[in-house]
């Protein structure tokens, strides 16, 4: 792989006039004594031969336009280190591949033996885009030959409606492999479900496997959208082309709001297709005046049908302190 550098150069300093003075000089024969064994103690101006094909290779970069599978890294300074193989490239520094862009304050690339791309570090204001997504953050590790990407600081990864956002996210196989956020993951997805809206969900890490469709949270997992909120320590959701959800599984200390309904149970599992959730493990559901308690109870929350099965139960008085209870535990950390 060819690495094209395209290296600016400032103006050169401005050099005041100044004034005209008659000086004499002495004949050159006063001024320097002969030295014993050299014919010309005085040399007349530098030689440049020997770097005539080093201003030629550079001349010739400078104005090197990109090719096809070509890497090209512009700047205003650069520093190369034969013995480390590491070039440095400092000020407005851009790097311009056939999937897209990179750009930073400083940018190094280290190379191999016969010049070609290893790994690029690019730190200070990091921004950049492949694809359709673009991403930003303070410094950017990318291993060329694995496809594999580090960004860290304030990092955010946007694509197509959804945002990624972490103290760390780690990318691999390019546009269409994995996304690890971590900690203090928050993503944001536009148009879930056939009613469309926004969902914005918060965890400690973040993975989304774009191959299998499937993104995984874990803990102290919060997820807000129009319709209600949810608190658990695990939550799946599995989605269909264009990223709407197919159907979501959460676990661990679930507890549900849609509207004037509460929940809460061990475990809940609920399908887009079918507009309705199972709740298992202990669940109770609020509703105004009713509190129902099952091994199992099937909601479906646009039609605010409840069937509780088996072992049902249902108590018709207003439960103020379990609603307050569950009410605290969703607002906990909102």
């Amino acid at each position: 792989m060819l690495v094209l550098l395209w290296v600016g150069c400032g103006e050169p300093e401005r050099v005041e006039p100044v004034e005209m003075v008659e000086t004499v000089v002495a004949p050159a024969d006063d001024l320097v004594e002969p030295v014993e064994g050299l014919e010309s103690p005085v040399v007349s101006a530098l030689d440049m031969e020997p770097f005539a094909a080093l201003a030629e290779t550079l001349a010739t970069l400078r104005g090197a336009e990109r090719g096809t599978n070509e890497v090209l890294l512009v700047g205003e300074r650069l520093l190369f280190e034969q013995d480390e193989q590491v070039l440095r490239v400092f000020d407005q520094v851009q790097l311009v591949t056939d999937e897209g862009w990179l750009r930073g304050d400083e940018m190094w690339a280290e190379l191999d033996a016969e010049g070609a791309l290893q790994r690029v570090v690019a730190s200070g204001s990091v921004r950049g885009a492949q694809g359709g997504r673009s991403l930003e953050g303070d410094r950017l590790v990318y291993d060329w030959q694995a496809g594999v990407a580090d960004l860290r600081g304030r990092a955010v990864i946007e694509e197509g409606g959804r945002r990624l956002a972490g103290e760390q996210v780690w990318v691999e196989g390019g546009v269409s492999g994995r996304l690890v956020c971590r900690p203090n993951a928050w993503l944001e997805i536009e148009q879930v479900g056939d009613r469309g809206g926004r969902m914005d969900i918060r965890a400690r890490e973040v993975v989304i496997d774009r191959a299998a469709r499937r993104v995984d949270f874990r803990e102290r997992v919060r997820l807000r959208d129009e319709r209600g909120a949810m608190n658990c320590e695990v939550l799946r959701l599995q989605l269909k082309e264009g990223w709407e959800l197919d159907w979501l599984q959460a676990e661990s200390g679930v507890v549900l709001q849609y509207g004037d309904v509460m929940a809460k149970a061990s475990q809940l599992e609920y399908v887009e297709e079918l507009g309705r959730a199972v709740l298992q493990g202990d669940p109770r559901l609020l509703q105004g005046r009713s509190v129902v308690r099952a091994d199992r109870i099937q909601f479906w929350p646009v039609e605010q049908r409840v069937v509780g099965e088996p072992n049902a139960r249902a108590v018709i008085f207003p439960d103020v302190e379990a609603w307050k209870q569950m009410r605290a535990e969703l607002s906990a950390d909102e």
